[in-house]
C-alpha cells in the first residue's frame, strides 16, 4: 500500500507538471507566429503522449483495485487486506485518471486554439494573394486586348496609345486595390 501511495503521489506530481506545461503551450501559442508553429506542436504532442501513458497507468490500476476489492468481498477468507485502504488507492487513481482528462481536455483546446491562429493566418495569406492575382489579371486583359494583331485596335494609330493602355492598368491597379484595401484583403 505504501508503495502503490507513494506511486499516486509521483503521478500526481507528474500530471502537476504536465498541468503547468499546457499552461505555457498556451502562452506560447498565444504569443507565436502561426507560420512558426510547428516547433509548439511538436511540444503538444510530446505532452499528449505523456498524459496519455499517466492515464493509461492511473486507468489500468484502478481497474485492478476494482477487481481486488470485489474479489476479496466476494471470497470471505482468501486474503486478509484493510480492503479500507485499497478503496482509498482505488479512489485516488480513479481521482487520478479524471484529473488527467482534464488535463487532456485542456490540451485539445489548446491544439484547437493553434489550428485556428495557423488557419486564420492562412486565410490572410490566401486573401492577400487572391487579391494581388485580381489585380494582376485585370492587366493582363488590358494587355491582352492591346496585344492583339488586328488593325482596327482603338488607340493603335493614336500617339498616346501606349499612354492611355498604362493609364487604363494603373487605374484598374488602383481602384482594384483600393476595393480590396477596403475590404481588408490587403
Amino acid at each position: 500500500t505504501a508503495i502503490r501511495l507513494q506511486m499516486l503521489r509521483s503521478q500526481e506530481s507528474l500530471v502537476a507538471d504536465a498541468a503547468a506545461r499546457a499552461a505555457e503551450l498556451e502562452k506560447r501559442v498565444m504569443g507565436i507566429d502561426p507560420v512558426k508553429a510547428e516547433a509548439v506542436l511538436s511540444s503538444l504532442f510530446s505532452l499528449r503522449h505523456d498524459l496519455q501513458t499517466i492515464r493509461t497507468n492511473a486507468a489500468q490500476t484502478h481497474e485492478l483495485y476494482v477487481h481486488l476489492i470485489d474479489t476479496l468481498d466476494s471470497q470471505e477468507g482468501l486474503m486478509p487486506l484493510d480492503t479500507r485502504r485499497l478503496n482509498d488507492l482505488r479512489l485516488g487513481f480513479g481521482h487520478l485518471r479524471n484529473t488527467v482528462d482534464l488535463q487532456r481536455e485542456y490540451l485539445q483546446e489548446v491544439l484547437d486554439l493553434l489550428q485556428t491562429r495557423v488557419s486564420t493566418e492562412l486565410n490572410r495569406f490566401v486573401r492577400k494573394i487572391t487579391a494581388w492575382g485580381t489585380i494582376g489579371i485585370g492587366w493582363t486583359v488590358i494587355v491582352g486586348v492591346y496585344g492583339m494583331n488586328f488593325p482596327d485596335i482603338p488607340g493603335l494609330d493614336w500617339p498616346y496609345g501606349y499612354a492611355f493602355a498604362f493609364g487604363l492598368m494603373a487605374l484598374v491597379g488602383i481602384v482594384l486595390g483600393v476595393l480590396f484595401r477596403r475590404r481588408g484583403w490587403l
